[in-house]
């Protein structure tokens, strides 16, 4: 290990730690400093070449850990049980929300910044990902930053946090797999129910053997390992065997969060710990590896994108609460959907996917600075919100 990656690793450590501590300062949600951290430090270049460099192998090695624990994170806290609205408003929510996205926003996206003719498959599959992701809600910035306030327009956006994540990161991976799915819609639909069913097994096998360990007996040294340990063999046995490695890491947190373990709360808490240092990292790395466009246009039409997933947004909103809630509550509900770890784990994955999806991540960022920023706007007047 050469001393040039110990001291890339140590500098990105140290600029996370202050861009933390700037937002915990500030009360800002951590991804805001950290991605805009990234992407000055990427600006800085010492004899022509950038102060930072990663090799890409660890970096896509890195971008592929931090997504299986991201899909095992927000899918072990799926709990239905623990909703505290009527769910079908939450489901309706969800569906009306990516519906919508997947249909208006995909279109919106190529004409804007793919109009200059015939666009590959990938990025067709990258602005459908991009829909899916823009459909998200995250649970850590929801619960986090209005766990003072406790109001029906929060409770909903809390129960939607929970619901929608796995959901959404589950359909993400099965439309990545559509780029190596036939020509066909028989080929490319036998495809797909093949990498789900690979997939399920490997979960499966992965969480009957270590549970079942698990389930009478808790080390505090040992569990926690032997948890990240699954989730990563569940991702490398769906693969081996031909299925979705992440489908299966999202499974296996839905068999974990509905199984009897020893102490699981403490767990939990491990993953979520284990998550946030990953946070880190992931925000970080995404500013570095992208290849911002500064230049107006690219600014314009990604601000007009966010316009029109806003409006998206207030029209699912009200399709699915109707009359029921103040006007005030759902503008709230529009406005106010940050994008978690989960979905910047997923725009750094894409960032190796494919070449073709340089505009798709660089896109991505910005989507999630502007919804980050939204966000903060709203914390900070929360005291306001009846």
């Amino acid at each position: 290990m050469s001393i040039e990656f110990l001291l890339n690793t140590a500098i990105i450590l140290l600029i996370g730690f202050i861009c933390s501590s700037i937002a915990n300062r500030l009360r800002l949600p951590h991804s805001l400093p950290l991605i805009i951290g990234g992407m000055l430090l990427n600006l800085i270049h010492f004899k022509g070449i950038p102060l930072i460099q990663m090799p890409t192998e660890i970096l896509f090695g890195f971008a592929t850990i931090a997504l299986c624990i991201a899909a095992f994170d927000a899918s072990s806290r799926f709990r239905i049980k623990h909703l505290t609205q009527d769910i079908k408003i939450t489901l309706k929510l969800t569906a009306f929300t990516a519906g919508l996205n997947i249909i208006f926003l995909t279109p919106t996206i190529q004409a804007l910044f793919f109009s200059d003719g015939f666009t590959s498959l990938n990025i067709w599959l990258g602005s459908l990902v991009l829909a899916v992701m823009m459909s998200e809600v995250s649970l850590d910035n929801v619960s986090i930053s209005f766990q003072k306030v406790k109001n029906r327009a929060v409770c909903i956006l809390e129960n939607e946090s929970i619901i929608n994540t796995p959901i959404l990161l589950i359909l993400a991976f099965i439309i990545l797999d559509l780029s190596k799915a036939g020509s066909t819609i028989l080929v490319a639909s036998s495809y797909i129910m093949t990498h789900i069913a690979l997939s399920i097994c490997s979960a499966l096998l992965v969480g009957i053997i270590f549970f079942r360990f698990m389930r009478g007996t808790y080390s505090e040294i040992y569990s926690p390992f032997a948890l990240i340990v699954g989730v990563l063999l569940s991702y490398v046995l769906a693969v081996m065997t031909g299925g979705n490695g992440f489908i299966a890491a999202s499974l296996v947190g839905l068999f974990f969060g509905r199984v009897y373990i020893e102490k699981k709360t403490q767990l939990q808490e491990f993953s979520s710990v284990f998550a946030v240092f990953l946070e880190m990292f992931v925000y970080l790395l995404l500013g570095l590896t992208i290849s911002m466009r500064v230049d107006l246009s690219f600014m314009l039409f990604s601000l007009i994108i966010y316009v029109a997933i806003l409006f998206i947004r207030f029209i699912a909103v009200q399709l699915s609460l109707g009359g029921i809630y103040t006007l005030q509550e759902k503008l709230f509900m529009t406005v106010n959907t940050p994008k978690g770890i989960s979905i910047a784990a997923l725009a750094l994955f894409l960032s190796f996917f494919s070449s073709d999806m340089v505009v798709i991540v660089d896109l991505s960022v910005m989507l999630i600075l502007f919804s980050t920023i939204a966000h903060s706007f709203l914390m900070w007047s929360k005291e306001e919100i009846k």
